[in-house]
This record gives structure tokens, sequence and C-alpha cells, in this order.
């Protein structure tokens, strides 16, 4: 954090001061919960600072209750009135998601919603305790903007902040107070921002080259892993063909396993893939093959040795693994 106050007083310099000493630091995102009339702040310099910053400069709506479109030039609020493209404007919403009574709002000046009322914060005192205003909204903007930015790093501030504007819960009786006229959303933000693929799973059993000696069988693979979160479900097919031409069994499931009852004496092929909710996918998992040997074993000739490349089974029952 970084100081701003002289006295109680919001000094302007300080504040350009401090929005360069955060960019010579490496700050990416600016939580700027300050505001003052066009007679205070509204200058070239702190507008240069800000359009100078590289990422985003994310300002409370502040708590006068009016619409800030209608004011210009000396008791326009600032920064919040500056058109640039790195600035997100927060609105404060109340705990019924509607306008909180004390929240600047703007169609074309302010941005977005955030929850502003009854926020569980720190105080003075050193303690927690319930506050409100739109310096409590701004930090959930600030917030969602990092964790956006951790999740993809490979975005601009442009892109993250257009996902996030348009990453949102409509609220109806907001729809003309911001520009989005909406409340940010954390799910929907990093939903959008999802562009991350689950791994292919890998096979545990039965075992590539088994020979099986019963008819219903367990299949088991590992679970899929998806930088996304948003794992979802796995595709299963079980064929006799190795091209999976002949497809006798396929199915889509939420667990890592699955049952197959009366399965014939054949050889078998099985693979499985995973997606998630938006339906993303990479590749299959490796594809293994196994042997339903059951009547083989029955119309085995008595003193012969059968082998696999996994068991060797002499007739009388006897296995040696």
């Amino acid at each position: 954090a970084i100081r701003a106050w002289s006295e109680k007083n919001l000094d302007t310099w300080k504040i350009i001061d401090w929005i360069i000493f955060a960019q010579q630091n490496w700050a990416t995102i600016i939580n700027a919960s300050f505001w003052g009339t066009g007679l205070i702040h509204n200058t070239w310099f702190l507008y240069d600072a800000i359009q100078g910053f590289p990422w985003l400069f994310i300002a409370a709506a502040w708590n006068e209750s009016f619409n800030n479109d209608g004011n210009s030039g000396d008791i326009a609020i600032y920064p919040c009135s500056y058109d640039l493209d790195n600035i997100i404007c927060v609105a404060a919403t109340d705990g019924d998601d509607h306008l909180a009574w004390y929240s600047n709002y703007g169609a074309t000046s302010m941005d977005v919603w955030a929850p502003g009322s009854y926020i569980w914060s720190t105080t003075g005192d050193n303690i927690y305790w319930y506050s409100h205003w739109t310096s409590m909204a701004t930090p959930h903007v600030v917030g969602l903007a990092s964790l956006a930015r951790s999740f993809r790093p490979d975005l601009s501030y442009q892109e993250i902040k257009n996902i996030i504007i348009n990453s949102w819960d409509f609220l109806d009786n907001l729809s003309w107070k911001t520009v989005a006229g909406t409340r940010i959303n954390v799910y929907k933000t990093l939903y959008a921002l999802d562009n991350f693929w689950p791994t292919a799973p890998t096979l545990i059993f039965p075992l590539s080259g088994e020979i099986i000696f019963w008819t219903d069988m367990q299949f088991l693979w590992s679970e899929a892993t998806d930088k996304g979160v948003w794992l979802s479900w796995y595709y299963f097919e079980l064929s006799t063909w190795i091209d999976f031409q002949n497809i006798i069994t396929w199915t889509s499931l939420d667990t890592t396993g699955i049952t197959i009852s009366n399965l014939e004496q054949n050889t078998y092929y099985w693979r499985v893939k995973a997606f998630d909710l938006k339906n993303n996918t990479w590749e299959y998992s490796e594809t293994w093959r196994f042997f339903i040997g059951f009547n083989s074993i029955l119309n085995a000739e008595p003193n012969t040795l059968y082998t696999s490349n996994i068991v060797t089974l002499f007739a009388t029952g006897e296995i040696t693994i």
C-alpha cells in the first residue's frame, strides 16, 4: 500500500508520485479508492500519469449519490471521468442487488458494479468490522483482475478489462446506470478466460496385453487435470477393432471407472478422453488391448501350457505371475 494523504487531505501530486512509484516497482494493477472534483484533480499531470501506467487502474466511483454523466469540467468526479482505456470505474451494489444509496453512477463514466455494502473489513483500530462505500466495491474488481491476470498472463489489460466487463450478472434495475449495466461475476470471467484443455487420462486396468478369464470387466483410469479447473466428464470407448470402427460400447460419465458386463471371448481395445465444461478436449489416452479367454481355458488341452506377456496359465488351473 502507498499513502497519498497529507494531514487528512488528498494531495494530487502525491497520487502522481505513487502511480509512478508503482510503475517503477512493476505493479500491474492499482486499487484507487480516492476521488476529487475537477478543481482539485482534473489536471493533465494526473491524466498523463494514469495514461502512462501500463496496466489497469481500478477506481472507486465514490459516494455522492449522483449521476456523474450529468456533470463535467470542475464538478465531474475524477479519475472516473477520464476517458482512458486502462481505467475501470466501480460503482457499488447493496445486499439486495440494487444501486447502493450512496454510490455514484453513470451510463458512460462508470464501468461495472460490485458489492459494496456490509463488507467484512479491517478498521483503523486494528479490528474487523462491517463497512460500506464504493471503496469496498473496488477491491472486488481489483481481486478479480489480479486473478484473471494470473490465470491468463498472456492477455493484455484491454483484453482482461473487456472480459471482466462482459462476463457479468445482468441486473435489470442497474441496466442504464453504468457502461456495462452489470455486476461482476468471478466464475463467468474465468470461464470466458479458459482456453485450457484437459490432459489425456492414464489407463490403469485392465492392463494392455492382459488375458482375462471373466466376462464382467471393470475399467479404471486416472483423473485428468485441467488448468481451467472445469474438468467435467469422460468419454469411454470399447471396440473389437484397433481403429475403433467397430465400437461395441461407448458412454459419457463423470467418474474414473466403469464396469461392462457379459463380454464375450474376443480381443478388445479401449481408450478414454476427458472434456471440460466448455467441451474443450485434448486427445485420447493410449489405446490398450486385452483378451477375454474364458472359453479357451474351458476347452484347453490337459497338460498344455498357455502364455501371454502378462500371465502364464497351465491348463490344470495353476497360474504363475
